[in-house]
């Protein structure tokens, strides 16, 4: 809570202010790099788990895609094969068969 009221009594108490003030500044700078890597490795496990998610999608999106392209070559080639089937009805249904007498 009041870490300059430690400080300060501690400095009283110690025949050398000078090591308690070395001491507080030192613990300062400790604790707060301390906190400073702490907030960096969540900033950086978090960023590596979304890069992580977004690539799953990403993945997931162009698994898809290519289905799509898949179903889509399929069913264009369905229409071919249809389209031609039906022009080989147009031609038989003409009358002009050389076979029947």
């Amino acid at each position: 809570k009041n870490w300059s009221g430690y400080m300060d009594h501690c400095a009283q108490l110690a025949s050398g202010a000078a090591y308690s003030y070395g001491y507080f500044f030192i613990l300062v700078i400790f604790g707060s790099f301390c906190l400073l890597n702490l907030t960096v490795a969540t900033v950086g496990q978090t960023y590596a788990r979304v890069k992580k998610e977004s690539e799953k999608k990403k993945a997931l999106k162009e698994k898809e895609r290519a289905e799509m392209m898949r179903i889509q070559a399929e069913r264009d080639e369905m229409r071919k094969q249809a389209a031609s089937e039906q022009d080989d009805d147009d031609d038989d249904a003409d009358g002009d068969d050389d076979d029947v007498e």
